[in-house]
C-alpha cells in the first residue's frame, strides 16, 4: 500500500511540477504581451487616436484578467503540492529521498523544520512575484496617468490631488515597512537553512566515503551565505524600499484616474 501510494503521489508532483511550468510560462507570455500593448498605447497617445484606444485598453484589460486567472490557478496548484509533500512526508520509506542522509536525521525530528524551509522557498518565490508585477502594474498606470493627462484638470481636482495624494503615500510605505521587517525575518532563516545544507552535505560525504577537503565545503557555505546577502540587499534596498516610490507613482495614477473619469 505504500508503495503504490507513494508512486502514486510521485506521479502526482511530476504532474503538478509540469503545470506548474506552463503556468509560469503562460504568465511570461502575458507580461510581454502587456508590455507591447503599453508601448502601442503611448504611441497612439502621440497621435491622438482616441478610438483605437479604446480598442487597445479592451484588449489590455482581457490580457490582464487572464493573467490573474493564472495567478489564482497557480495558487491552487501550489497548495495541492504542499497537501501531497505533507503526505509524502508520512511515508517512512521517503526520508532516504528528503534527507539522503536517515543516519543522522531521524524523519520525526526534522520534518517541522524541513517543511518550515519548503515553505519558505515558495514564500520567497511569491515575493519575487509580487515584486516584479508590482512594476508591470505601475506600468500600466502610467499610461493611464498619461491619458488622463489628456484632460485638463481644473483648481478643485489639483486641490484633491494634495490631500488624496499624501493619504496614499503614508498608507503604502506601512505596507513597505511591514514587506522589508518581513523580509529581515526570512533573511535570519535563510542563514539556518544555509548551515543545513552544509550539515547534510558533511554527513553525505563521510558516509559514502568520498574524499573532498573542508576548505571546499566551507567554500561553499560562504558561496551560498553570499547568495543569500546579494538577494537580503536587493530585496530590502532595491526592490523593498523603492517599492514604496513605485506605489507612490501607484497612488498619483490612481488619483488622477479618479480626478479624470469622477469629476
Amino acid at each position: 500500500m505504500n508503495r503504490n501510494m507513494e508512486r502514486k503521489n510521485t506521479l502526482s508532483l511530476i504532474v503538478i511540477g509540469i503545470c506548474m511550468l506552463v503556468i509560469i510560462f503562460l504568465n511570461s507570455f502575458l507580461i510581454s504581451k502587456i508590455n507591447i500593448i503599453i508601448g502601442q498605447i503611448i504611441d497612439f497617445m502621440k497621435q491622438k487616436m482616441y478610438l483605437e484606444i479604446h480598442n487597445i485598453l479592451k484588449y489590455l484589460l482581457i490580457l490582464l484578467t487572464a493573467f490573474f486567472i493564472l495567478d489564482i490557478l497557480q495558487s491552487l496548484i501550489t497548495k495541492f503540492f504542499l497537501e501531497i509533500y505533507s503526505a509524502l512526508i508520512k511515508i517512512n520509506n521517503f526520508n532516504k529521498i528528503l534527507y539522503l542522509n536517515p543516519l543522522h536525521f531521524q524523519l520525526s525530528n526534522e520534518r517541522n523544520y524541513f517543511t518550515n524551509v519548503f515553505l519558505n522557498v515558495i514564500e520567497n518565490y511569491c515575493n519575487c512575484m509580487t515584486t516584479f508585477f508590482t512594476w508591470h502594474l505601475v506600468l500600466i498606470l502610467n499610461g493611464i496617468v498619461a491619458l488622463v493627462s489628456l484632460f485638463k484638470i481644473n483648481h478643485v481636482c489639483t486641490l484633491a490631488l494634495l490631500i488624496i495624494f499624501p493619504t496614499f503615500s503614508i498608507f503604502f510605505s506601512r505596507i513597505a515597512n511591514r514587506i522589508a521587517d518581513s523580509q529581515t525575518k526570512i533573511y535570519k532563516e535563510q542563514k539556518e537553512q544555509i548551515n543545513f545544507v552544509y550539515s547534510i552535505l558533511k554527513n553525505i560525504f563521510k558516509i559514502r566515503n568520498l574524499k573532498i577537503e573542508n576548505f571546499m565545503l566551507y567554500k561553499y557555505k560562504k558561496y551560498l551565505e553570499l547568495i543569500f546577502m546579494s538577494q537580503k540587499r536587493s530585496n530590502l534596498s532595491d526592490a523593498f524600499l523603492s517599492i514604496l516610490s513605485y506605489l507612490q507613482k501607484c497612488s498619483i495614477a490612481i488619483t488622477l484616474f479618479l480626478i479624470g473619469f469622477l469629476r
